[in-house]
């Protein structure tokens, strides 16, 4: 702000120069409202998103928007995202989004206009911002109410049929960042996800931690594509109990998919357990699928891998005795031009039959990108 200071000497004008950052008003040198210029803060980019949202907040393809910092969908909130809706993340392990107990997000993207998550950096990498964190309250089998392990958000409950909301097309870039004690996000973490909440068509690309991660909950997903993860394409643990339907998952670190009862506890109920149909895991030097802490009850069919050094990872006593009781079985898994030294599975139990070999299709295209995901993915 420019001031004019008057003496008595009407003759005498003394011009001084005085800002104030935080008078609510672009002033002197300040290129917006109390940012840029001589101020400290910077100014937030055109169509900026962060805060804690409470009420409805609808993002729309018209615009390009920027995630600044966490966006909190509270109790209440709902975050809208129209079909075709690009968002670009700026680097930190500060920036992510997440749906507390009671909020809700709907994605409406189409296979011709995805919505996009994504990195803001011109050279973006693995780990550039945190991801997608959605907390319901459907049961777990570490407690009731458990605190998530990525942000200490309350989640679990007793509502199977809890909704969290609906995502649909939504592809997320670059997830993952490091939090403090060195942990990365997941692309997409859902944390005790109840079965009346709506996934198809969701995409997992360059995630420095996994792809799609399930802890508890009784969620349901179809038409599911993990690439390039540094940790596992899926992981699911504490109680996850539904079905995965159609799952593309394509050079992930760790293993396509691995399945964990309860790390403090590998007999804790309820099991995780469910259905998983039709699955290509394509790897390099890598674990198809790897069981561990307990493992869980399972039933498996059509799963089709390439390139992989361990078809079947066992780990852990308690996770052979349940394959050893039956509870376990893959219909069909095909091994097709495996790695150096490969070996179909290192369990030792006493039900070597719990897997069969067959010739299949997986995903729908063996090792090429299935049809139903060849016009949205990347």
């Amino acid at each position: 702000m420019v001031a004019f200071t008057i003496s008595c000497n009407e003759s005498e004008v003394e011009e001084s120069s005085l800002i104030s950052c935080s008078d609510g008003v672009m002033n002197g040198d300040e290129i917006g409202i109390d940012c840029g210029g001589s101020c400290e803060n910077d100014c937030l980019p055109e169509n900026a998103i962060e805060g804690e949202l409470v009420s409805v907040l609808q993002l729309t393809s018209d615009k390009e928007y920027v995630l600044t910092g966490p966006l909190l969908v509270r109790d209440g909130g709902r975050l809208l995202i129209q079909a075709g809706t690009v968002v670009k993340a700026q680097k930190g392990n500060d920036v992510y989004i997440a749906i507390a107990q009671g909020g809700e997000i709907l994605v409406y993207g189409r296979e011709d206009a995805p919505v996009i998550i994504t990195s803001a950096e011109d050279n973006p990498q693995p780990g550039d911002w945190g991801g997608l964190l959605i907390c319901g309250k459907a049961p777990l089998n570490s407690g009731e109410i458990s605190r998530s392990r990525l942000l200490d958000l309350f989640y679990g409950g007793n509502d199977t049929t809890d909704s969290s909301g609906l995502l649909r097309y939504l592809r997320i870039e670059y997830a993952g960042a490091l939090q403090n004690d060195g942990v990365p996000f997941n692309a997409f973490s859902f944390y005790g996800v109840g079965a009346s909440t709506t996934i198809s068509n969701v995409q997992s690309y360059n995630s420095l931690g996994n792809g799609f991660e399930f802890i508890g909950g009784s969620v349901n997903v179809e038409n599911l594509v993990a690439n390039n993860s540094n940790a596992n394409g899926i992981y699911l643990r504490e109680g996850w109990d539904g079905v995965l339907n159609r799952c593309y998952l394509e050079e992930n670190e760790e293993a396509g998919i691995t399945i964990a009862n309860n790390e403090q506890n590998s007999l804790a109920l309820p099991l995780t357990q469910g259905e998983i149909f039709e699955v290509t895991i394509i790897g390099t030097n890598t674990k198809g699928i790897s069981l561990l802490n307990g493992g869980g009850a399972f039933s498996l069919s059509n799963i089709y891998t390439k390139g992989l050094n361990i078809g079947i990872n066992v780990s852990g006593s308690e996770t052979v005795n349940l394959i050893d009781s039956g509870n376990f079985t893959i219909n069909n898994i095909e091994f097709d031009d495996p790695f150096t030294d490969f070996i179909a599975t290192n369990y030792t139990g006493t039900f070597p039959s719990f897997y069969n070999e067959s010739s299949n299709e997986g995903a729908g295209n063996k090792e090429l990108t299935p049809e139903w995901a060849i016009n949205w993915i990347r």
